[in-house]
């Protein structure tokens, strides 16, 4: 499950920077074809000095056959045979064989000391002699490894004047010497090659890092701009609500004696009203203070939500029936009671946010608050739904970023901080709940929460 897990990760890493895909494959791709070329170098060297060490058995068997026919004398022949072996290091055993009714009879022959012929390679030497003899080849060739060294066997046929077959030279050239050559030139090879890998793995590394840097340094761009549009908006937030008020005072300060009590309570209660703007602005700037420096401090009890939730929407409907809309919610305390442990002062300022958004969003319709528990999973799940403006799939993505805001034609008019979400979230996490949202344009928007739940205790009559 965590491997599962991991690639999981690493694939949505990918999809979100499709860039690194051309690392992944220069991680892949360079190091095979290095590895292929390498192979395919060492193993067209080895091939060559197979058919160099071929050559040079064939051209010494020919060359011991010019002289052994110069010789009759058995004791002659095994004297140039002793010769030719001390010469000739990598010569491991030379016989020359003559032929009657029983076979092949040895006239002259040496094997190297500690050179011991296996059955094998005897019952194939023995099996292409008579090829030999019989087909009166210029020679017959092959490969065998005794003893762990490899070594290539060479039979000839010897001819008389008349061009017939008298006997035959069998010889034995060991190509460790060769082998051993081609073993490090391998090992050269490959440490080449390894080295070219490390190279190229700290190549894509660095590549890797700078493609990282330049999507942080994106995000960092991303984030200045938005802490700039947060700035400005703050500044034009907070400067509206202290003209109004302090025109609303000047107002009072001006003309008291000629407004009457109605006219006179209308502009305190703009005043009161601009004021909480103010206050609820400067609160969501401390709150992401306290929550980016660890300080939000809440003070949890398991309580019934319901009571809070209805007294939010109380506090909220009149909002709501000013622009025309209707706010739902029906109370299911007694249908479904459920304790959860939560900050009910701050659950009431997540709920006065989301409600208070989805009013602030909607034009036309309804807004719902509904409640539901979800017994299999132990969840007490708070809905929020509006037929509002919705938004895009783009847009949900980066909903609950610090400073983004929704930014369409029918959302320019709409003031707001980009800030009301993103402690939303942190608040209901810190509860131990979670948070999204669904939504599509022009239809409208739900946001879902959810805390774990304790079952509420029956009252007994």
């Amino acid at each position: 499950m965590i491997v599962i897990e991991y690639v999981k990760k690493a694939f949505g890493f990918v999809r979100k920077n499709p860039g690194i895909l051309s690392s992944l494959v220069l991680l892949v791709v360079i190091p095979v074809a290095l590895y292929y070329n390498v192979k395919t170098t060492v193993d067209a060297f080895t091939r060559n000095i197979d058919e160099i060490v071929q050559s040079q058995v064939f051209a010494a068997e020919k060359m011991l056959g010019v002289f052994v026919t110069e010789y009759t004398e058995k004791e002659e022949l095994q004297e140039k045979i002793n010769a030719v072996m001390d010469a000739n290091p990598d010569i491991e055993f030379i016989e020359i064989t003559g032929s009657d009714r029983e076979g092949y009879a040895p006239i002259a022959s040496m094997v190297r000391e500690g050179q011991q012929m296996s059955t094998d390679t005897e019952k194939k030497m023995q099996d292409l002699s008579a090829i030999a003899w019989n087909k009166n080849a210029d020679g017959i060739g092959f490969d065998s490894n005794d003893g762990g060294l490899r070594q290539w066997n060479v039979i000839k046929p010897l001819h008389n004047k008349e061009g017939e077959a008298v006997g035959l030279i069998r010889m034995a050239m060991s190509v460790s010497d060769a082998d051993e050559l081609s073993r490090r030139a391998q090992e050269q090879a490959y440490y080449v090659l390894f080295g070219v890998i490390i190279l190229v793995l700290i190549l894509i590394i660095n590549h890797t890092r700078m493609f990282q840097y330049a999507v942080l340094f994106g995000k960092l761009q991303e984030i200045d701009k938005m802490k700039d549009d947060f700035i400005s908006m703050a500044a034009h937030e907070l400067k509206t609500p202290v003209v109004v008020m302090k025109g609303y005072a000047e107002l009072l300060q001006q003309a008291a004696s000629k407004l009457t009590e109605e006219q006179r309570t209308d502009r305190l209660r703009m005043i009161v009203s601009y004021a909480d703007n103010l206050m609820t602005l400067i609160s969501d700037i401390l709150d992401v203070s306290r929550i980016e420096q660890g300080r939000l401090v809440l003070e949890m009890s398991d309580e019934s939500p319901y009571p809070m939730i209805q007294e939010v929407v109380d506090t909220i409907r009149d909002s709501a029936e000013q622009k025309g809309l209707v706010l739902e919610y029906e109370n299911k305390e007694v249908a479904e009671p459920a304790v959860v442990a939560i900050d009910t002062k701050r659950l009431r300022q997540v709920l006065i946010n989301l409600i208070g958004n989805s009013i602030k969003y909607t034009e036309k319709g309804t807004v719902q608050v509904i409640t539901k528990v979800d017994k299999i999973h132990k969840r007490f799940v708070l809905i929020i739904e509006d037929t509002g403006l919705g938004m895009s799939a783009i847009a949900q993505r980066s909903l609950f970023q610090k400073f983004y805001r929704v930014k369409t034609e029918h959302t320019e008019h709409i003031s707001g901080t980009g800030l009301g979400l993103w402690i939303t979230k942190a608040i209901c996490e810190q509860m131990d709940g979670d948070i999204s949202v669904e939504s599509m344009e022009g239809v409208g928007s739900k946001f879902t929460i959810t805390f774990p739940y304790k079952e509420a205790k029956k009252e007994i009559a």
